[in-house]
């Protein structure tokens, strides 16, 4: 819920959830070794499950990815970019910084 409020597509997979917000059911970590396309994993469960869900994160193919195991998931949720203004490093060029971002 917190993911899809703050506009990101979000699955959420857990025993109960209704078909309409998610699968029920339980991922086993392992998946997460072969899983693309997704920039963040929040958990809220045991400590054990963590440790298996990092393990298989790091193992992955795909770049390591955050845990997020606090309740605190807006800030995940939010793509944040700084553009500089100071054009001094380009010589003048605002055209030669943004081309830097592409």
């Amino acid at each position: 819920g917190i993911a899809r409020r703050m506009g990101c597509a979000a699955l959420m997979i857990a025993p109960g959830v209704s078909e309409h917000s998610g699968l029920d059911g339980v991922l086993d970590p392992e998946a997460l070794t072969q899983l693309s396309g997704f920039a963040v994993v929040a958990l809220w469960g045991d400590s054990g499950l963590q440790t298996k869900i990092r393990q298989a994160l790091a193992a992955g193919t795909c770049p390591i990815l955050p845990l997020v195991t606090a309740l605190d998931l807006d800030s995940y949720c939010v793509h944040e970019r700084h553009v500089c203004i100071n054009t001094t490093a380009a010589g003048g060029n605002a055209s030669l910084l943004a081309a830097s971002d592409e």
